[in-house]
């Protein structure tokens, strides 16, 4: 966009005379990341999954922990897993709202 360069332009030159250094600013540099990962959609309607609680994994019992080296915490199965995911509030979109 041929404006979006000119203003990229000037606020560089204005940068250089005050001296701040230059290159992206934090706007362009933000706008890069999700541009290039490709997630960020302005009409996306992204709603709030309630009543959606936090699945703790299980965990190994205290007592067998102190005898053995095995992991403490199980994981998620593939089940378990995808509904974490889907507690997803897909925070870019908070960050989004500053620009």
């Amino acid at each position: 966009d041929t404006t979006a360069g000119g203003r990229r332009a000037v606020c560089g030159i204005v940068r250089f005379l005050w001296g701040e250094p230059l290159g992206a600013t934090e706007a362009e540099r933000f706008q890069e990341f999700f541009s290039a990962i490709g997630v960020f959609d302005p009409e996306e309607k992204v709603g709030v999954p309630g009543g959606m609680e936090r699945k703790e994994p299980e965990k190994l019992d205290p007592e067998r922990r102190k005898r053995t080296f095995e992991e403490v915490e199980r994981g998620f199965g593939p089940e378990e897993a995808l509904q974490e995911a889907s507690r997803c509030l897909k925070c870019y979109r908070i960050g989004m709202i500053a620009y």
